[in-house]
């Protein structure tokens, strides 16, 4: 912990850390008991000294009573000296209700929480815990605040029939009191909890789908123009089927046209409606492409339409959602039409509305999708950093764009990202020690959890992983300094830790995962990668588990790319050492601490990949002979591809693998690794389309394939030809013996493949940008010939529009000026960008390759200073 500690005393600054930093170790999963102890046994014996608050100091040993779940402890410390000190009864109430649930006295929970409903009828987490006493369920109780629905899918009965209609009967009851009581005024969470009891009901099979369905218009007439309506609504509504959807939207519309509502309540409910059904046909079947079509054209005239002070806020979800209805048409009908137009319509709104991060992390998806990876980057510049944390958009797009070859854009990124980091701890830590000198224990506890969110994100974790591989990445055609930078991550070593330490506390989530699906990923597929197949990318089973499941995946990915340094390290000296045997001795001497230890990590690899290792082996030893399917290994080419390197590595010592019985063992797995280098290239160019017409080809992955399985061959190589050239066997009169030929042979023949790789590459490469010309200019005809058709309602329609009708209310030169072409102009000139620095990365390669070569057939003299 970075706290600014030095005005307080050795016991009173170990007192700060033990409520602080063992009690965040503790709840994390992480603490050593004994450090608990310690902790434990100081708040008892100076509760009350060295400048602590008592009442405070008593709210966290309470806390930490409850990590240990020393439960019963806790509550005789509430029911004593610390209830004596609280004044507010809903709080000494809340806490106790809590206690008691966790030591199964669910009766006393129940009571204690209907207590607190009754004495504030608007807070929701306390009605949702009132409901979990009532069902003598824990989950409930699990957070320690914040709403919970613990159910989302139809459930059996833990209770009998008839306990369970008698306690939802009591719920009923009280609901139904409180808003006698408040018949003026009824609050908001009164209306929520008659859904939650009906949702919970029907999911019981007890209840009826009508009667949610009545109650949420009830709801949506008093609230519906609240921002927050969707976050509170959405597990609601996920419990009726179609039917009764649509029931509900035809309902909700029916009631807004009958309402006269003030304009700016009727435009707040619109918005919501949009959602809505836009939430309700998120697997893209329950409107036809003209309900798409006239959604977008509706919207636009409700932007163009709110144009007073406060509906003036409503404009930038209104664009939003314009976009996303066009990108959805672009996936049910594949006209590339519908997503020029989204991306016009998003820089257009940037150019009107000014700088808004919504637009924004949209345009980073969208450009991302098109291969258009510095605009992407571009978007970095201009958004909230804070905002870009949370984002699991952002976090996905970061994942994607740093497998990229723009080492600037980059740099910059990690530079501004991590200077972020720095400011953030560092205000953090103030805060911490403000709030420590302020008595308020409690604060000093959630910023020190705030700082370990931040050290345990999605992003910085990836980071710090990342990083240390795009080193080696940006070194690979120098071998010697390429070492230099494996020395400073401890040869591999400290990238195993990094990953050690991540993953053994959970992943600081993004708050958005839920809210954004269609553009989360998921393991096997991800939204815009392919039109529309008939069926949500995102299904409903899926997203239920959603955090759990994107972070097992995220764990599976840090883990296996934490792996990689060390192999690539191991996997030198391996060669490195196996060419020195063979030279000196002809003949192999197993290194058994290195090749024990190379082999360890690649069984750890395919177990992460999920196969044993002798299965793993077996099935790239078939893709490479084509008695197995190349798609066997999707869609982890990339990661395939790389083991396979270092198995070679590791083979090349070890001599466990044979392909054919008349090879020597040592050097049978060159043959495979060539192989199977060339058959994925060779996959991906043939599924290619042109890059700058279809969006969604993933290029990235061709990318991966090339910085890093072909770099880590290719940085093997040199270490096997420098071992030999430090050798001085090429200028000896004894090169002749059969190893030693057969070695050399092996080596050109690798060098050979890999450049012929690599220059099938460059060729395709080539021709895409070549080709950027014409296709630039085919999207401009395509949307103008669209736009220019009255009697076309197809792509730009949406557009021209909101342009139209914007140039006649805004006199601002730069929007009358603004036609749209420049957008398609940056656009290729942006995917034009990352096939060059591509094309660059794989000639600098076959450039270092023709020097190897040339190194092998002409060894320099002892007087040639020349480096490879």
């Amino acid at each position: 912990m970075a706290l600014k500690m030095y005005k307080l005393t050795g016991e009173e600054r170990f007192l700060l850390w033990a409520v602080c930093a063992v009690y965040l170790q503790i709840s994390c999963g992480n603490g050593e008991e004994n450090l608990f102890r310690m902790a434990e046994g100081l708040l008892k014996k100076h509760i009350s000294s060295y400048g602590l608050h008592e009442l405070e100091a008593l709210k966290v040993y309470l806390k930490l009573l409850e990590e240990q779940q020393k439960f019963g402890d806790a509550l005789e410390i509430l029911n004593g000296q610390l209830g004596s000190l609280m004044t507010s009864e809903v709080d000494k109430l809340q806490l106790q209700g809590r206690l008691l649930a966790k030591l199964g006295d669910y009766a006393g929970a129940t009571n204690v929480f209907c207590k607190v409903v009754e004495l504030r009828p608007d807070d929701w987490a306390c009605f949702q815990r009132y409901l979990g006493g009532l069902l003598e369920d824990g989950r409930f109780f699990t957070k320690m605040s914040g709403a919970v629905h613990p159910y989302t899918k139809q459930q059996n009965l833990s209770l009998s029939e008839e306990v369970f209609d008698s306690r939802i009967s009591n719920a009923v009851t009280l609901v139904e009191k409180l808003m006698a009581k408040h018949e003026q005024s009824i609050p908001r969470c009164l209306y929520l909890a008659k859904v939650e009891i009906g949702r919970i009901k029907l999911l019981f099979g007890r209840g009826d789908a009508d009667v949610i369905v009545e109650d949420l218009v009830q709801y949506f007439m008093r609230f519906g123009h609240f921002g927050c309506l969707m976050s509170e609504i959405t597990m609601l509504v996920e419990v009726l089927d179609h039917d009764r959807k649509s029931l509900l939207l035809k309902k909700l519309l029916e009631c807004c046209d009958a309402s006269n509502n003030l304009p700016i309540k009727a435009l707040g409910q619109s918005i919501s409606i949009l959602k809505l059904r836009d939430m309700i046909d998120d697997n893209m079947q329950t409107l036809s492409i003209e309900d798409l079509k006239d959604q977008a054209s509706q919207v636009i005239e409700k932007f163009l339409n709110a144009t007073d002070a406060e509906g003036n806020k409503y404009r930038n979800d209104l664009l939003g959602v314009a976009s996303k209805t066009l990108i959805k048409l672009f996936q049910r009908t594949g006209d590339l039409g519908y997503l020029i137009e989204s991306t016009m319509l998003l820089e257009f709104g940037l150019l009107i509305r000014g700088n808004v991060d919504m637009y924004k992390f949209v345009l980073m998806r969208v450009y991302s999708c098109w291969n258009s990876l510095p605009l992407a980057f571009e978007c970095y510049k201009y958004v909230d950093m804070k905002k870009a944390f949370l984002s699991s958009i952002s976090q996905y797009i970061v994942s994607q764009i740093i497998i990229a070859v723009l080492w600037p854009e980059m740099d910059d990124f990690i530079g501004a990202f991590m200077k972020f980091m720095d400011d953030e701890l560092k205000e953090s830590a103030d805060r911490t020690f403000l709030a420590y000198y302020s008595r308020n224990y409690s604060h000093a506890l959630r910023f020190v959890q705030n700082s370990d969110k931040l050290l345990h994100s999605v992003l910085y974790s990836m980071l710090r992983i990342e990083v240390p591989i795009l080193q080696l990445k940006k070194n690979s055609n120098n071998i010697e300094v390429l070492k230099e930078k494996l020395e400073i991550t401890e040869w591999g070593v400290a990238c195993l830790g990094v990953a050690t330490g991540i993953i053994s506390k959970p992943m600081a989530t993004s708050q958005d995962l839920k809210r954004h699906p269609c553009w989360t990923p998921t393991n096997s597929k991800k939204i815009m990668l392919g039109l529309f197949e008939g069926a949500s990318h995102f299904p409903r089973e899926s997203r239920d588990n959603c955090d759990s499941e994107l972070e097992a995946h995220f764990h599976k990915t840090l883990l296996l790319r934490s792996l990689i340094p060390r192999l690539l390290y191991l996997s030198l000296r391996s060669a490195s050492e196996s060419i020195e045997d063979i030279i000196e001795v002809d003949e192999l001497v197993l290194n058994s601490n290195l090749s024990t230890e190379l082999k360890t990590l690649l069984e750890r690899f395919a177990r992460t990949l999920e196969f044993p290792f002798l299965n793993a082996v077996e099935l790239i030893l078939g893709v490479s002979i084509s008695q197995k399917s190349f798609e066997e290994l999707e869609p982890d080419v990339s990661l395939w591809m790389s083991f396979a390197v270092f198995l070679n590595g590791w083979n090349m010592q070890s001599h466990e693998i044979r392909i054919s019985s008349t090879e020597p063992s040592t050097l049978s797995t060159w043959h495979l690794v060539n192989s199977l280098l060339k058959k994925s290239v060779e996959e991906k160019i043939k599924s290619a389309s042109p890059i700058t017409t279809s969006p969604g080809y993933p290029l990235l992955i061709l990318i991966q394939l090339v910085t890093e399985p072909l770099t880590w061959q290719a940085v093997i190589l040199q270490s096997c030809v420098a071992s030999i050239l430090d050798s001085g066997v090429l200028q000896s009169s004894e090169k002749n013996s059969f190893s030693k030929l057969l070695l050399l042979f092996e080596l050109q023949n690798s060098i050979k493949s890999l450049k012929e790789t690599l220059a099938m590459v460059a060729k395709w490469l080539s021709e895409q940008i070549t080709e950027s010309g014409d296709a630039k200019l085919a999207l401009l005809s395509m949307l103008e010939t669209a736009a220019a058709d009255e009697t076309i309602a197809g792509p730009g329609k949406t557009f021209q529009t909101l342009r139209s009708r914007i140039l006649k209310q805004v006199d601002d030169e730069a929007v009358q000026s603004w036609t749209g072409s420049e957008v398609i102009e940056e656009l290729v000139t942006g995917q034009v960008r990352t096939l060059s620095e591509f094309l660059f990365f794989c000639e600098s390669k076959i450039m270092m390759l023709d020097k190897l070569n040339a190194s092998l057939l002409n060894p320099p003299t002892d007087d040639d200073d020349d480096e490879i």
